[in-house]
């Protein structure tokens, strides 16, 4: 007899930090006209700001710094899942930052049109009790009992919102973020990516 494990799901974890990285982003919000410019979900999103989908693309220096590590991390993760060196292309077709005020939080959701997505915390307004990305497993348990328990105690993972985290995972994860309670602003990016391999 032999019982193996199957499903599991790949999330990695990187830290760095991006000086001047959140006084960017405070200074493209201060221009916002609408609090969710992407006009996405917008039903999902409590007490914050969106961007567009296109942050970065923007051509501030430590956006690029910041989207050529996240690129390299990724490319790191690929390989580690694939468990061998892979000649891919990495793209980013969405990306976007979330400025989340006192009692803001974001419903639970996933990401479509996308094979992974990341989450790079840049501020936990001073709160990291609140304000957490809550990744919900993808086994759906239609009836429990106490031979299936374990199932319930794998059933979620919490991330804070540690400065200079970044957290990439499967687009398929559905995830929301908790009531924020912090006194500050609680300061993410996110993106939606694609990766094919060369020709």
């Amino acid at each position: 007899m032999s019982t193996s494990g199957y499903f599991a799901t790949p999330i990695s974890v990187y830290n760095k930090k991006f000086e001047g990285l959140k006084e960017t982003i405070v200074s493209y919000a201060d221009t916002q006209k609408e609090d969710v410019e992407s006009g996405v979900a917008v039903s999902l999103k409590h007490n914050l700001k969106e961007s567009k989908f296109d942050f970065l693309h923007k051509e501030d220096k430590v956006i690029q710094d910041l989207r050529q590590w996240i690129l390299e991390c990724w490319k790191l993760t690929i390989e580690s899942v694939h468990k061998k060196d892979v000649n891919f292309d990495y793209f980013i077709p969405e990306s976007w930052y979330h400025i989340t005020e006192k009692d803001g939080y974001h419903e639970t959701h996933y990401h479509a049109n996308c094979s992974w997505c990341g989450i790079y915390y840049v501020d936990d307004g001073g709160s990291l009790e609140s304000g957490q990305t809550k990744f919900l497993s993808p086994i759906d348990g239609m009836f429990m009992d106490d031979g299936n328990e374990f199932i319930n105690q794998q059933s979620i993972f919490v991330s804070p919102a540690q400065a200079g985290k970044l957290i990439l995972f499967p687009s398929y994860l559905k995830h929301s973020v908790s009531q924020f309670k912090g006194n500050g602003k609680r300061i993410t990016i996110a993106f939606n990516g694609q990766s094919y391999e060369k020709n």
